[in-house]
């Protein structure tokens, strides 16, 4: 549970696991009316009730409406919904039209946490503002398109690098990247940091700022092998890096910058994405020096074949 305090009120941003599907008391009595009287009744909105009308059903779910139905079959139906205390008042909207108000008390987790935070604090008046709700369903459809966008990333960037330097420099990017978003999603689930879609857009934008840092350092070492082809290649990129590093300090270090302020007065809702972004800018900085240049000197030490000769006739 978190909260934030304003100068009015606190909110409190409460998450839960739910093994059964929420359905709430208003969601209960629509199913009821719709399969017993449908076409006899239509909803009224909250806001044209009278302060009246609401003022006694602050912790109760209910649902006002206009119908030719009876007391006795509005009374049934409420009773045959699974609520608590299940209650049917007669009331009129602020234009002086009659309507019924269906209310009772849910059985769900939500109703449950509400109905035990007016107990327990007796002295707090509670509304729930919003509840977001993210099934089984959903959350594996979630999961499965993020792999896919963050696969085909991976995918479009080795066959650019191909096309734009050689196949080499393309696998030693995407190294650097599975590096990127491997630590960042490792220490995002050690603090316990709830993954969303907005979580997958700060990865796939850390796999954006990393590779284009990459293919700056790339690009330097292209244009020395050319001019530097005698020269050692260990040395030859360790030049390339240290042209780049003026360039990748102030590029990173601004960015760092920003997400830092993001995540300390960002608020609850933006924090799981700074804190992505705060941890990628870091290791996606070191890892296009330490991680994808050293990869191009296995290459050559391991296989044998000289970029050289290749890089010249890009």
């Amino acid at each position: 549970m978190k909260s934030s305090r304003s100068a009015d009120s606190e909110d409190l941003l409460i998450h839960f696991k739910q093994d059964e599907r929420i359905r709430t008391p208003e969601l209960l009595i629509r199913t009821l009316l719709d399969s017993l009287y449908s076409g006899q009744w239509s909803p009224v909105a909250d806001n044209q009730l009278g302060v009246d009308a609401t003022s006694s059903l602050t912790d109760i779910s209910f649902l006002a409406v206009r119908t030719t139905l009876t007391q006795e079959q509005l009374t049934s139906i409420v009773n045959s919904a699974n609520v608590d205390g299940p209650r049917v008042i007669a009331s009129k909207t602020e234009t002086g039209e009659d309507v019924w108000i269906l209310a009772g008390k849910g059985r769900d987790a939500v109703s449950r946490l509400r109905t035990n935070l007016s107990q327990e604090n007796p002295n707090y008046q509670f509304e729930v503002r919003s509840i977001e709700v993210v099934g089984p369903r959903i959350g594996s459809e979630l999961r499965t398109k993020a792999l896919l966008a963050v696969f085909a990333s991976w995918l479009l960037i080795i066959l650019y690098l191909w096309w734009r330097f050689d196949l080499v420099f393309g696998i030693a990017a995407v190294i650097a990247l599975i590096h990127d978003v491997l630590i960042t999603f490792g220490i995002m689930g050690i603090l316990n940091f709830e993954f969303s879609m907005t979580v997958v857009g700060a990865f796939l934008t850390i796999i954006g700022f990393s590779v284009n840092d990459t293919i700056v350092t790339f690009d330097r070492i292209r244009e020395n092998l050319k001019r530097h082809h005698l020269m050692d290649l260990k040395q030859l990129i360790n030049l390339s890096i240290n042209q780049t590093l003026s360039r990748t300090i102030i590029t990173n270090g601004t960015v760092f910058v920003v997400v830092t302020v993001l995540l300390i007065f960002g608020g609850d809702v933006l924090r799981p994405f700074s804190f992505a972004m705060f941890v990628g800018s870091i290791v996606g900085t070191y890892s296009s020096i330490y991680i994808a240049s050293p990869i191009l000197i296995d290459y050559v030490e391991k296989s044998g074949r000289p970029l050289a000769k290749k890089m010249k006739n890009k």
